[in-house]
């Protein structure tokens, strides 16, 4: 029941339908009802306009599901598509000249780039075709940039790989309006937030905090401005786009935050729980279960696992002790500057409320 009041609720921002009158393409439940629907109104029952919403709903409702399932069958086709060119990439790699290897590197990106081609000039209103293409451009532009790079054994670690590959995705959020890729774009910024190490014969034989940290937040807030323009600004009731991105987006940012923040957490944790509740409550108030409620729910749990973890010694000590504002060493302008962020941004957003 809840999964269903989810996809009902979800008013989808994918593509808009009209309402249409044709029966013909209906299943036989929805088609039985409009013909009650019609009867109610033959007998003065219901007016002519509430029967043009609701079957403009039940039609809505009807096709967005569907849209939904053959968007996720395209993203799946995607990562299958994209496994198979490295399958074919790798088979007898080794064995062609240098120049050719360079050559081939560009062939998954190009092809990738005409399927995203036809999916932006001919089918710009298919979210499948938006979604899929777009995904499967993020993974082959990664395979180019690793395969040249092996290629001409170029110079460079991980992080300057994904900072390349990231920089490079951000605008298929911006010129297609693809979301599916969100997952696995911040995915990629927890690398700036994870320890460096050398791997030896036994293990680790180098652990070094990762000085990166602020790409993370780099690339963070760059995808929030799709994530606020997929908001329906009119009503406070959002469709699955909307809904897919706050979960991903409220997930990343709190398990992300006690790594990307340097001082002062304890703010950073009292302002996300203020800016989760103050947003979910304006844009999603009206979705009907908890799942369409994303920033709600993640409100709740966090300041549930909060008020849990503020209970243990250790962390009291951590919180109101080691993170005061007399323990920071001067000479760290960064634990200040986070420090100061997360003090006025949460008496901003008490203000705000």
């Amino acid at each position: 029941m809840v999964f269903h009041n989810f996809f009902i609720s979800s008013q989808s921002n994918w593509d808009s339908n009209p309402y249409k009158t044709n029966l013909q393409n209906r299943p036989m439940n929805t088609s039985a009802l409009i013909n009650f629907l019609n009867v109610l109104e033959k007998n003065g029952i219901l007016n002519s306009f509430a029967n043009q919403k609701v079957q403009q709903f039940l039609d809505y409702n009807n096709k967005s599901i569907g849209k939904l399932f053959l968007t996720l069958a395209a993203v799946i086709g995607a990562l299958f598509l994209s496994a198979g060119v490295f399958a074919i990439i790798s088979h007898n790699w080794d064995d062609f000249p240098k120049h050719l290897r360079g050559a081939l590197s560009f062939v998954p990106s190009l092809v990738a780039l005409y399927f995203y081609y036809m999916a932006v000039f001919k089918h710009a209103h298919s979210p499948s075709w938006i979604e899929g293409s777009s995904l499967f451009l993020m993974l082959m532009i990664g395979a180019s940039i690793a395969l040249v790079a092996q290629t001409y054994q170029m110079d460079g670690d991980f992080n300057n790989f994904v900072i390349v590959w990231l920089v490079l995705t951000l605008p298929l959020f911006y010129i297609a309006k693809a979301s599916g890729i969100a997952i696995i774009y911040l995915g990629l910024t927890f690398k700036f937030l994870t320890p460096d190490f050398d791997l030896g014969l036994f293990g680790p034989s180098r652990f070094e905090l990762n000085t990166n940290y602020y790409y993370f937040w780099i690339f963070f807030l760059a995808i929030l401005p799709h994530f606020y323009g997929t908001l329906n600004k009119n009503t406070s009731r959002q469709g699955f786009r909307a809904i897919y991105l706050a979960w991903v987006i409220g997930i990343v940012f709190i398990l992300a935050l006690p790594f990307a923040v340097k001082a002062g957490f304890l703010w950073w944790g009292l302002a996300t729980l203020m800016i989760f509740y103050i947003v979910g409550k304006r844009y999603f108030r009206n979705n009907v279960s908890a799942l369409g409620r994303p920033l709600q729910t993640l409100t709740l749990f966090h300041l549930f696992f909060n008020l849990l973890y503020f209970s243990d010694d250790l962390i009291n000590d951590f919180a109101f002790r080691i993170d005061a504002i007399d323990t920071i060493e001067s000479g760290l302008v960064s634990n200040c500057f986070f420090y100061f962020i997360g003090l006025f941004a949460m008496i901003a957003l008490q203000v705000w409320r």
